[in-house]
């Protein structure tokens, strides 16, 4: 073992012309001999920047059969394209010095993957600047399980990291910059995690940019993709494309994530998290900034914060601080409407279903609840509500509880008028209180119930008929007790 790790030391020592960088001692003497270490300077690789090392780096990742590490040393390493087919294999490189690009004729994919337990770090990995019309794949893994991708920069592509039908897929620390259609474009990508990343400049390709991450169910397969979860990562300038795009994906999380410049040069038509036929989706901690409208113009913007559209269901947001983009914060077309709690909104029109709305307001609920139950206390009305239903819409200075949907028919209220919101022949129970002074019990029709103090004072029934009560009208003795009474 000693003797491998000073010869790969050596190796490295070789290129850099120089003591070996701490990060690249540090992995190495983590190794062991089960690693079965390949140097692709020790197969012929040059690194110079000029000559075709395809072949030698080929041969050090076929030399590691099922189990290996590819080692590469400062340098520049052009080629055309490498597969790796055998498994637990990793490319490893002493950061952006050690970097692979693509030869100026090549096309189609350059790493290749498609062995299991596959990963990749501190590589620099990129897109010659005269095949920028290449449409193959930086990274691409095909099929594989267990995908690890960390501290790599992949410069330039059309899709930088391509995962097909991959799941337990781990990138994070990276940077991913200047990509045509998508950094991380997944297709059937499940069981993912993408944290901690950089990605700018992305979308640069008007007539295919899709989003800087883009996950989408696979046409061959009958579930959607799922459990993928985007997390802590930095997103600025995608000119044509959104941040973040989920297309029929089951169950993720978008968490603490920075979004800065959606769609700039095509503004109000891309978002910075668009939602497509998704479910279980839960959207936390995350800001939209557009400070920079104030250097690049003011009509370079995103559309929405968040777009969700009528496929969507079940997607929370939480806890967000989103400035509204070119049209609006959130597009909130999904079929159950989302649950909107603690977010901070620059557009005053905004309210949350839980949480602070706008000055002097705060409640549970919306303006006009269409279903579920409404907590709302607004200062600019005063009023109060819990409810559910489209006629328990209070006014000014009311208090009430209420129910109206159709088939839950319940209300009690406090209000300023004489007829409660909502009282109509819907209802089966109300129990009414109003500025006139009188209590309304009413199922199928209305008991008038005059307040007691102002109930007129008889001696007994004859007296109050002479009185011109009639039957059902209550009085009061004035005797102690002081008994009221129906007029019969």
């Amino acid at each position: 073992m000693a003797e491998t790790i000073q010869y790969i030391g050596a190796m490295l020592a070789s290129k850099l012309g120089g003591p070996i960088e701490k990060y690249a001692i540090t992995q190495l003497m983590g190794m062991n001999i089960n690693m079965n270490p390949k140097v692709v300077t020790a197969y012929g690789a040059k690194g110079d920047g000029v000559t075709d090392d395809t072949s030698a780096i080929q041969q050090a990742v076929t030399a590691c059969g099922d189990n290996g590490v590819v080692i590469f040393p400062e340098g520049t390493y052009k080629i055309s394209g490498i597969t790796i087919s055998g498994d637990n294999i990793k490319l490893m490189g002493v950061g952006s010095c050690s970097l692979l690009e693509r030869l100026s004729d090549a096309t189609g994919t350059m790493i290749a993957v498609s062995g299991a337990a596959f990963s990749m770090e501190g590589l620099k990995v990129q897109e010659a600047a005269s095949t920028y019309t290449n449409t193959g794949a930086l990274l691409k893994t095909s099929s594989v399980s267990d995908v690890r991708i960390t501290n790599c920069w992949f410069n330039f592509g059309y899709d930088q990291i391509y995962c097909d039908i991959s799941d337990n897929v781990i990138i994070t620390n990276c940077i991913l910059e200047a990509a045509r259609r998508s950094g991380i474009y997944g297709n059937q990508l499940s069981l993912s995690n993408i944290n901690t990343n950089c990605f700018f400049a992305h979308g640069l390709d008007s007539s295919n940019a899709l989003a800087s991450i883009y996950i989408q169910k696979d046409s061959g397969y009958s579930f959607k993709a799922n459990n993928d979860n985007i997390v802590g990562n930095y997103f600025f300038y995608a000119r044509y494309g959104h941040f973040i795009a989920l297309k029929e994906v089951k169950g993720a999380q978008i968490v603490g994530n920075f979004f800065g410049l959606a769609g700039m040069y095509n503004s109000g038509t891309k978002d910075d998290i668009n939602l497509d036929d998704c479910e279980y989706v839960s959207i936390t901690g995350n800001t939209s900034n557009l400070v920079y409208n104030s250097y690049i113009g003011s009509d370079r913007a995103s559309r929405y914060c968040i777009n969700a559209d009528a496929g969507c269901s079940k997607i929370t947001v939480t806890g967000n601080t989103l400035e509204a983009g070119v049209t609006g914060t959130i597009n909130d077309l999904s079929s159950d409407g989302m649950v909107k709690i603690g977010n901070v909104y620059s557009a005053a029109t905004m309210r949350d279903d839980i949480g602070l709305l706008t000055t002097s307001d705060l409640g549970i609920g919306t303006a006009s609840p269409i279903s579920g139950i409404l907590l709302d206390v607004r200062g600019t009305n005063a009023k109060a509500q819990v409810g559910s239903g489209t006629t328990t819409v209070f006014a000014s200075g009311q208090c009430g509880w209420g129910a109206n949907n159709g088939t839950e028919k319940a209300i009690f209220g406090v209000q300023s008028g004489a007829t409660f919101a909502g009282a109509n022949s819907n209802n089966d129970l109300l129990l009414l209180a109003n500025n006139t002074g009188y209590v309304k019990i009413r199922k199928e029709g209305f008991i008038n119930i005059p307040s007691l103090t102002a109930l007129p004072t008889y001696a007994n029934n004859a007296a109050a008929v002479t009185g011109g009560l009639g039957a059902g009208d209550l009085y009061r003795t004035g005797g102690d007790p002081d008994a009221v009474c129906v007029v019969h």
